[in-house]
């Protein structure tokens, strides 16, 4: 909503978009990714003055391009890091305390 103008470059088939959007013409662009339920997710290159992503495939591996501050364009590819699970970490945390508790008995 009341961006100056949106561009829509590339759809997964899991309904994931990616685009660019400016607020007001002649600010920078800032890339998204918008998900099938409908959540923005801003991305931006560390350190760049301008991001463009161009493609996304199924596994949600992005794709695109980035400009320096001397206006140097480099091409990137992100991989996306899934987050851990709670029940992974519940689980975890179970394994560390019995070993802990084990260990300090046997101490």
């Amino acid at each position: 909503p009341s961006a100056a103008e949106t561009s829509l470059h590339d759809i997964n088939n899991e309904d994931v978009i990616v685009g660019t959007t400016t607020v007001q013409f002649g600010d920078a662009e800032q890339s998204f990714v918008r998900y099938a339920d409908g959540v923005l997710q801003f991305i931006e290159f560390p350190g760049a003055s301008s991001t463009r992503l161009w493609g996304i495939n199924d596994s949600g591996v992005l794709t695109g391009r980035y400009q320096d501050a001397n206006q140097n364009s480099f091409a990137f590819y992100a991989v996306p890091i899934p987050e851990p699970s709670s029940a992974l970490l519940t689980a975890l945390g179970c394994i560390v305390a019995t070993y802990s508790q084990r260990r300090s008995r046997n101490l």
